[in-house]
């Protein structure tokens, strides 16, 4: 692939070495009379910085490709970049990666660049069972019951959920402890989601009112 040393264009005769240096690929020709300036062309593997996990494929192109191949006579597409994990036994999107072209012949170097995924922010969301769109429902002498929608699953081998619970009493908020409430009023549960894999950790509130429920009285005939 990267094996060519001399290449003849239209106007010249290039005699090509090849200098990688971080995500630089430098074709260096000792030719006397060059036209290329400094005797360089350069191709430059373009990564986003630290991109942030999306579910989406991250991959790298190259900069100046087109006239790097017509210069060099080499046939270089992406399709020769090559990606590792830094850490192969993490299952995981969210890591560190380097991304390499390796050449041959006369090209004999290793182009390295070192790239992160990052975690991104947890996109939980909570609700309590029954209530309706404002968060209410009415009192059934059962505790309340949060459902948590999480991105991904947590590690089975991780930090849990936790669930803390408040009471509004006039204008602050008294601790409930870690049982849910079933009595009428109004509460808020505050929820602490751990990372995972790809996710960041997160403090979900959520408020919610337990309300009265009627009385019917039906009057004796």
């Amino acid at each position: 692939m990267l094996s060519e040393r001399t290449r003849k264009n239209n106007q010249n005769t290039h005699n090509f070495r090849y200098f990688p240096w971080g995500n630089i690929l430098t074709a260096h020709c000792y030719e006397e009379g060059c036209s290329l300036e400094e005797g360089d062309i350069a191709l430059e593997i373009c990564a986003q910085d630290d991109p942030v996990f999306d579910r989406t494929a991250k991959t790298a192109s190259f900069d100046g490709l087109a006239a790097f191949n017509a210069e060099t006579g080499l046939n270089l597409s992406e399709d020769d970049i090559v990606y590792y994990r830094w850490n192969p036994e993490l299952e995981t999107d969210v890591n560190t990666y380097f991304i390499t072209i390796t050449g041959q012949g006369n090209y004999g170097d290793t182009n390295l660049i070192y790239w992160n995924i990052t975690k991104a922010a947890n996109t939980g969301t909570v609700t309590i069972k029954g209530t309706d769109e404002e968060g209410r429902k009415v009192y059934d002498g059962k505790a309340v019951e949060p459902v948590l929608t999480l991105p991904e699953e947590l590690p089975a081998n991780g930090p849990a959920v936790t669930y803390k619970y408040w009471k509004k009493m006039g204008s602050y908020w008294s601790g409930h402890g870690d049982i849910a409430p079933k009595d009428a009023g109004k509460y808020k549960v505050e929820i602490y989601i751990p990372e995972s894999a790809n996710y960041n950790s997160r403090t979900i509130e959520y408020e919610f009112e337990i309300l009265q429920r009627p009385v019917t009285i039906t009057p004796i005939a």
